[in-house]
């Protein structure tokens, strides 16, 4: 849901395309215009890491983050300034995937997805946050791992932004874990300078 935005009056769309065997044919965003009563697509950025479908995405006004995933997790900055020539600004490769961005303020994005390693294969939940103050080289900064002892643990929160609880007063991230046969409330302080904890 949140691969749609709209920012004076333009909607933003970023999807990806399927070929008829199944297989992704890569990664688009449309920027449309209303002209009368239709729209027309005034720009596009197409092709975006083929083969790979997107997992994650958010537009904040002129900024844009889209996650990618096959083997690693692409994390793509994109300068949406002009809309008729949206563009990447920057790209960040990591081993996994980020299902679920929220900005959290200062140039920073928390994230909640799946470590993996460089085969694609999920080595379990995570949390991540990361520096985006210079879109051109996005960094990580910090990861911790939600159920260290389980690989196949997930969180709603990865899929519904109404399990994912943000307390920006205090730094805490609270999300609900279920974990081999029960289920449970992590909570983690996020500190930007210094680390995630749980």
């Amino acid at each position: 849901e949140f691969s749609m935005s709209e920012y004076n009056g333009d909607l933003r769309i970023a999807t990806t395309d399927w070929q008829w065997n199944g297989q992704q044919g890569g990664n688009h965003l449309f920027v449309l215009r209303p002209f009368g009563r239709d729209l027309r697509t005034i720009g596009a950025l197409r092709g975006l890491a083929r083969g790979e479908r997107i997992y994650a995405g958010r537009m904040i006004g002129d900024t844009g983050y889209l996650v990618t995933f096959r083997q690693t997790d692409p994390l793509f900055t994109l300068d949406l300034r002009d809309p008729a020539h949206p563009r990447v600004a920057g790209e960040l490769q990591l081993n996994g995937f980020s299902n679920y961005i929220h900005p959290i303020g200062g140039d920073q994005l928390l994230t909640i997805g799946q470590d993996a390693d460089a085969g694609g294969r999920p080595l379990g939940l995570q949390v991540q946050l990361f520096d985006v103050s210079d879109p051109e080289h996005p960094t990580r900064r910090f990861k911790q791992k939600v159920a260290a002892n389980s690989p196949y643990a997930y969180s709603a929160a990865a899929y519904d932004p109404h399990a994912f609880t943000w307390d920006a007063v205090t730094g805490t991230l609270a999300l609900p874990v279920t974990e081999a046969s029960h289920n449970g409330l992590a909570l983690f302080h996020v500190d930007p300078r210094r680390r995630i904890r749980r």
